[in-house]
């Protein structure tokens, strides 16, 4: 009985957290930065209602800020 009272242990805890530095909670603003610049890319599509285009190189149109929006979001 008294070998199965007993708790089985496979390491040793952690004595605290490592520290990271500042790169994480950088990127993290950054991230976040952009979904909210997204967000007024698409208020401004709302807005206008017109599709951006760069001479036939890139075209900005509704789905794509919607993507945008999205992808930084998630």
């Amino acid at each position: 009985m008294n070998q199965q009272d007993q708790l089985t242990t496979v390491g040793s805890l952690p004595n605290g957290t490592p520290s990271t530095g500042p790169l994480p909670a950088t990127l993290t603003r950054l991230v976040w930065l952009l979904w909210v610049a997204a967000l007024g890319v698409l208020g401004v599509r709302l807005a206008t209602g017109e599709s951006w285009s760069l001479a036939g190189v890139i075209a900005v149109d509704g789905l794509t800020v919607v993507m945008w929006v999205a992808v930084t979001f998630f």
